[in-house]
């Protein structure tokens, strides 16, 4: 190419720059900005009743994860909604190629997470609360631990974590943990919050804890351990203001859940 043309192409792109047809920003790549295309993953959000934050959270919840990563799918794993949460739910799934809809006739968490770890597409996912309750940095960190982990849970009883529920709630979540680590001889501080998971390892487990059981995720927990899975924990930030319905009634349930759990355990 002749030194004239060269210096006139020169002149061409810095007129584009100062005019901001272009940026060096779209020539450049900045490590730090690099998308983890190469590790997709799925998040499953239950929903029950949540017309009033659905759309905004998901939204919320897809716009974080967009920053670092380019191939992922949200599963809405919506379950007996007796509002409009289905039909805004439908909405997203028709506006957003990587949201998904899947729906149960009846109210059920465990049920809910089961489906959805069945029908999900990718290895790494990460189970996480329509209500925003929990920090969303948890699922970038889960997803990275996920290379060297088969289970991560989140945790509002390590050191570094923050839980600001109302005290009720933390009260009877230490007795709960307390119980757990007795009966179970369980290593960890808390099997009730955010988790994430290899599919090709929890996968193999939703058979063996039914999803009518009052604290499935607690059970999933032990049999993973039981099992020999690789588990670790990061502390999250939690803050929850909703009024938790029907919370002794639920505690009883879950008194009875566990101890008959571990009477079920010993005569294996």
């Amino acid at each position: 190419m002749h030194s004239s043309a060269f210096i006139y192409l020169l002149f061409i792109f810095e007129e584009f720059l100062r005019e901001g047809a272009f940026s060096l920003e779209s020539f450049i790549v900045f490590p730090d900005r690099l998308k983890i295309v190469e590790n997709p993953f799925t998040l499953i959000i239950p929903v029950h009743d949540e017309e009033k934050i659905i759309e905004e959270n998901i939204l919320k919840i897809r716009d974080y994860a967009n920053q670092f990563s380019s191939e992922k799918e949200t599963l809405i794993c919506e379950n007996g909604s007796t509002d409009s949460t289905l039909k805004i739910a439908e909405d997203l799934a028709k506006r957003y190629d990587d949201v998904r809809l899947l729906s149960l006739p009846y109210p059920s968490l465990p049920a809910a997470l089961k489906r959805g770890i069945r029908a999900s597409r990718f290895e790494r996912l990460v189970y996480f609360p329509i209500d925003l309750s929990v920090n969303l940095s948890f699922i970038e960190e889960s997803l990275r631990l996920l290379n060297n982990y088969d289970m991560v849970l989140g945790s509002k009883r390590m050191r570094g974590a923050v839980d600001d529920r109302p005290l009720e709630r933390q009260v009877l979540s230490k007795g709960y943990h307390f119980l757990v680590r007795v009966l179970f001889n369980m290593d960890l501080s808390d099997t009730t919050c955010v988790k994430a998971f290899r599919r090709s390892r929890i996968i193999e487990l939703l058979d063996q804890v039914p999803a009518s059981s009052s604290v499935f995720e607690t059970r999933l927990v032990a049999e993973a351990l039981k099992r020999g899975f690789k588990i670790t924990e990061i502390p999250v930030k939690v803050k929850d203001h909703r009024r938790s319905r029907r919370v002794l009634r639920r505690a009883g349930a879950k008194l009875i859940d566990i101890l008959s759990s571990r009477l079920a355990r010993s005569d294996e």
